[in-house]
């Protein structure tokens, strides 16, 4: 589902594609046919018998910061886990103006929490650039700095932004 959903936005943004596939062939195609050359293997070109995964490793992966900032945008507007598993709390709290009881089971909502107007600016639109720090987007509505739990759509950090623990 993650990757469908990249590939529907960036259907709607085809300027972000072309900036994907750009970052892919500076980063990735182009090292590779470089290296290749090198060592007198093949044309500097994609040919009928190369293997595209053989591209890829798990170094210059990681050098794709445009396509993960797309990535984990797809992921916040429409995180995977809507809701968490059923959670009790280990002590009182009061969450979002919410009384919550020592022993209450709850569900957190990380669609919520991922599009949360208090953390995010223009919270429906598709901006990648906002997983990009140095950005001014990257920042709050009222520019501070974001809560990096606020983007968990595998539910990571559901402890920080409750601010107490809790047992499942």
């Amino acid at each position: 589902m993650p990757t469908q959903n990249l590939i529907l936005h960036l259907l709607n943004h085809p300027n972000y594609e072309k900036d994907i596939l750009n970052e892919l062939d500076e980063k990735i195609v182009q090292p590779y046919f470089k290296k290749r050359k090198a060592d007198d293997k093949i044309p500097s070109r994609i040919g009928n018998k190369e293997n595209i995964f053989e591209m890829y490793t798990y170094d210059n992966l990681k050098e794709l910061d445009f396509y993960q900032n797309c990535f984990n945008e797809s992921l916040r507007i429409q995180p995977p886990v809507y809701y968490s598993s059923t959670v009790r709390m280990t002590e009182n709290i009061v969450a979002g103006g919410l009384h919550i009881r020592r022993g209450d089971q709850i569900w957190i909502g990380m669609a919520n929490l991922c599009n949360n107007p208090q953390e995010w600016q223009q919270p429906t639109e598709f901006i990648p650039e906002r997983f990009d720090n140095s950005n001014p987007i990257s920042l709050t509505p009222s520019g501070k700095k974001r809560n990096p739990y606020s983007f968990s759509p595998f539910l990571g950090g559901v402890r920080i932004c409750l601010g107490k623990t809790f047992v499942e």
